[in-house]
């Protein structure tokens, strides 16, 4: 029997290894031609892009977050009030107490240097009183808001009048301050529970005041010293200083300035 030879399809096996070789290059070359032209960035490229803009997504909406800290200023010539104030603003992250005064026109000054958002303001100073202070400050033109603090419920309203944005007494707890700095209503004037009802308790006494026709004569020259009152009313000194005893009694006030302002606003007296 003659012998079988086994023939291998040589030109078959390498008509494959060249279509093979072929498809590769053809890769190669479109890969390099992505790379060279840019049209198609890396894997790595993409996630560091990602990853910038995340972080910086991450970061605006981080700051967006944040609370505006409101800058305080406090001018009060008692020490433990000013510790006492500062130790309740503290409690507060959106608000810093950046300075503190005890005199009237370091206040002014620093209003205008500092540029602060709010003046906690005390009524009574040794150099200036604190209702001088606002108007000072108002009359430049500032807008910060203002809260005054008095010993004297009398004083209030013409801080009030003066451009002051709110008030309180030092007798109240500062956490009636606290609050009304939080709220911080703009537009509107703020007055603590205590003087609230001191202002509801006075105005319901105005429309009893009974005046003489000799206190209603001397109140419309207060802006006077009493001797001058005496020569102008052709009477004593000494009776112009009990009859202007008798007109604080009446309006339940103790000076001066005090029963003017009362004059001013209900008499509609004008002293200038």
């Amino acid at each position: 029997m003659p012998k079988t030879t086994s023939v291998t399809n040589k030109p078959s096996r390498k008509k494959s290894l060249r279509t093979k070789a072929s498809r590769l290059n053809a890769s190669r070359t479109s890969l390099r031609k992505s790379i060279a032209d840019g049209s198609e960035p890396s894997l790595a490229t993409a996630k560091q892009s990602s990853a910038k803009q995340s972080s910086k997504t991450s970061a605006d909406t981080k700051k967006n977050e944040q609370p505006l800290t409101k800058r305080v200023i406090i001018c009060d010539d008692h020490d433990l009030v000013t510790q006492l104030l500062q130790t309740w603003l503290t409690l507060e992250k959106s608000l810093q107490v950046i300075k503190t005064f005890n005199r009237g026109e370091e206040a002014i000054l620093a209003v205008k240097n500092l540029q602060p958002d709010i003046l906690i303001q005390d009524l009574q100073l040794p150099d200036l009183s604190g209702v001088d202070v606002i108007q000072r400050i108002r009359a430049t033109g500032s807008t910060i808001r203002i809260y005054a603090i008095t010993g004297r419920a009398d004083l209030a309203r013409a801080a009030i009048e003066a451009g002051a944005n709110g008030c309180m007494l030092k007798d109240e707890s500062p956490e009636e301050l606290l609050r009304a700095l939080r709220s911080d209503l703009q537009g509107g004037v703020w007055l603590s529970p205590m003087l609230a009802a001191y202002f509801f308790n006075a105005n319901k006494a105005i429309s009893s005041v009974k005046l003489t026709n000799a206190e209603i004569a001397v109140l419309r020259n207060l802006n006077l010293t009493n001797a001058e009152v005496a020569e102008k009313l052709l009477v004593t000194e000494g009776r112009v200083r009990n009859i202007a005893s008798s007109i604080y009694q009446k309006l339940n006030v103790e000076t001066r300035e005090a029963a003017m302002h009362w004059a001013r606003t209900v008499l509609k007296i004008d002293y200038d």
